[in-house]
């Protein structure tokens, strides 16, 4: 029996490297711009102006690619045992925790949000960051305790 949650899972894996896609893709259109910096790596979109930046759509890509090779490497080790719910709570935990920390690489995108200590985006991050834990921690305990009598998910 097929259930949301293992369509969920199946979907979050492939969903993690198209995210590393998209931010490669805003990178090259010089599309949510990070905040100036000194750093050796540092980018200048010249289609915004002249000042090296963050290039935080490439550490967001990169965090994504990190976060693909996880939840493949999950799925690969435990494949038909993966229990539902487990691939799209460590999808969700980890691509809004990524995003939480790039955010503070980043221009703001809306002036109202400057007198914040946190973006927007990071407010938005916190209850998926949460539900994306509770998902992954349920899927686990469900699990637990057939592992232990010996039995097959």
């Amino acid at each position: 029996e097929l259930s949301f949650s293992w369509l969920l899972d199946r979907v979050a894996v492939p969903a993690a490297l198209g995210g590393a896609l998209v931010r490669l893709g805003n990178f090259f259109n010089s599309e949510i711009l990070g905040r100036p910096a000194d750093v050796p790596w540092a980018v200048v979109f010249a289609r915004e102006d002249s000042l090296p930046r963050h290039p935080a759509q490439l550490y967001e890509a990169l965090a994504y690619l990190a976060i693909f090779a996880i939840l493949l490497r999950t799925y690969q080790r435990r494949k038909a045992l993966t229990p539902p719910g487990l691939l799209i709570g460590l999808f969700l935990a980890l691509v809004f925790a990524a995003r939480f920390v790039v955010e503070f690489f980043k221009e703001r995108q809306a002036a109202y949000e400057n007198g914040f200590p946190l973006s927007v985006g990071q407010l938005l991050s916190v209850p998926l960051i949460v539900l994306g834990a509770w998902l992954a921690w349920r899927a686990l305990k469900k699990t637990e305790p057939r592992l232990r009598a010996g039995k097959s998910p």
